[in-house]
């Protein structure tokens, strides 16, 4: 079934696109699997430390050297 014309709408029928954005990426940073079961084995992201080691900024867990 069909509206008449004088009860479709007129005219543009979408919302205006949403701004897009860019997150800054840390060149630091590197995502590494993590081994808690806080992060569920995924791959969030980790910081590098003085020591050599890298620090998981999901559940702050170190992790040794990693290629």
């Amino acid at each position: 079934m069909r509206l008449p014309a004088l009860l479709r709408p007129h005219g543009r029928h979408r919302a205006p696109a949403a701004a897009y954005q860019v997150a800054e990426i840390n060149p630091g940073l590197r995502h590494l699997v993590c081994d808690s079961p806080v992060c569920r084995h995924l791959h969030p992201p980790h910081a590098p430390r003085t020591d050599g080691t890298w620090l998981c900024l999901g559940c702050g867990t170190t992790k040794g050297d990693q290629p």
